[in-house]
């Protein structure tokens, strides 16, 4: 008989470690170089070599841990509808080895980034390869929407050096960009001496009254991404493509300030 009674809490405790774990409401959490508080819907997150990593729906707050002021660890999103308040984040990805750097933030469709503390994201330096280096990471790839009061910086990481010909760097955005509230953004390509530098963004931005800085980007690459903007006027800086025959980049300076009835 106790044999038996052993044997079915084996059989549930078994059962229990598979189910997927569900993080109580408010709860917070430290993950690597992060504390991760889980809202009033979601699950607990995933950490592993250094990667953050959400997979069910719902609102989360990320913030450093405390002692720590900057990471290496990135952050992957898996599901759709997923809120992340960043409360202060700084994330510098990783370089490759032989690869491409890493991106610092790899969004989902529907993800949300709520930046209610400045925080930055950076892509990692690329690396060698042979002859010739590997593309930087990028500081967030995929589709977001972004809103809040504070400041979100995304940057490119630098492309690979190599004796021949450093690869490309980085870029702040790998997609599109729609902004609601007062949040301020800069976005940056990364530059290089050689070979070609990271745009800012390389999507469209859809924008109800923010500031953007775009660095790094070139006039065909301009071109090729369209900025579209809701009820607000737009100001570019074109005369500094206009005035430079180099094919290396030079700073954009976008300002997008709502319109004035």
């Amino acid at each position: 008989m106790k044999k038996r009674i052993l044997s079915i809490l084996l059989m549930v405790c078994m059962i229990l470690t598979m189910m997927p774990v569900v993080a109580l409401a408010g709860t917070t959490n430290k993950y690597g170089d992060f504390s991760v508080t889980v809202g009033d819907s979601g699950s607990a997150p995933t950490y592993e070599e250094g990667v953050l990593t959400f997979a069910e729906a719902g609102e989360y707050t990320v913030a450093m841990a405390d002692g720590k002021t900057s990471t290496s660890n990135r952050i992957v999103i898996t599901a759709e509808n997923v809120t992340l308040n960043l409360n202060g984040v700084n994330i510098i990805a990783p370089n490759g080895i032989n690869a491409v750097g890493y991106t610092a933030l790899t969004a989902q469709k529907s993800t949300i980034l709520n930046i209610t503390n400045d925080s930055a994201l950076t892509g990692g330096m690329g690396g060698n390869y042979f002859h010739r280096g590997n593309a930087g990471g990028n500081g967030i790839s995929g589709n977001v929407i972004v809103t809040g009061t504070a400041h979100l910086v995304a940057v490119g990481g630098s492309g690979g050096p190599s004796p021949m010909f450093d690869a490309n760097g980085g870029n702040g955005i790998s997609g599109n960009l729609t902004v609601n509230g007062k949040v301020n953004i800069t976005l940056k390509g990364a530059s290089r001496s050689m070979g070609s530098g990271g745009i800012g963004i390389t999507g469209i931005i859809s924008a109800s009254g923010f500031l953007v800085m775009a660095g790094g980007l070139k006039i065909p690459q301009l071109l090729s991404a369209p900025i579209q903007v809701h009820n607000n006027m737009l100001r570019s800086c074109f005369h500094h493509f206009q005035q430079q025959t180099s094919t290396h980049q030079q700073p954009l300076l976008q300002k997008v300030a709502p319109t004035m009835s």
